[in-house]
Parts: structure tokens; C-alpha cells; sequence
């Protein structure tokens, strides 16, 4: 079943029994939960690409081997970087 078929269900006068209402409510929270933490990741991504998309190529190539030399995670290190 879709969200889309489980919120027409919350809508319907003709739900057949209280516990079809409350699956259908609990499958939209869930869904909306996990697409609400979808896009929490996304905007996450966007922050790292912003910053990096700012670097110039020198820049970009210092992060880099820095990560490379002292073995630190690339991600952690655009995070450190502060947005310009």
C-alpha cells in the first residue's frame, strides 16, 4: 500500500474498523519520518557541496592530501570548513 493509498484511507468515511485507521496513520507517520530524515541527509550533502564548490583547485587539492596524510574521514573534514 502507498502513502498515497493509506492517506485516501484516513480520509475515507468508509473505513471498516478503527484498527484500519490507526495502521494507516502509523504507516503515514512512518513514512513521513523516514522522508523527513531523507531530507536531512540531503541538506547535509548540499552544505558539503557548497563548500567545496567554493574551494579553488589548490585548495581542494590540500584538503584532500591533508585527509590523505592524517587519515581523516573527507566528509569530516568539509564539515570543519567554514562556510564562506
Amino acid at each position: 500500500m502507498s502513502i498515497q493509498d493509506d492517506v485516501e484511507l484516513l480520509k475515507s468515511p468508509k473505513i471498516e474498523s478503527l484498527s484500519d485507521h490507526f495502521s494507516a496513520a502509523f504507516r503515514v507517520a512512518k513514512d513521513h519520518q523516514r522522508l523527513t530524515a531523507l531530507v536531512e541527509e540531503y541538506k547535509i550533502g548540499r552544505d558539503r557541496y557548497e563548500k567545496l564548490r567554493k574551494l579553488n583547485p589548490r585548495q581542494f587539492g590540500e584538503l584532500f592530501e591533508n585527509c590523505l596524510k592524517n587519515d581523516i574521514k573527507f566528509d569530516d573534514a568539509v564539515d570543519a570548513l567554514e562556510a564562506k
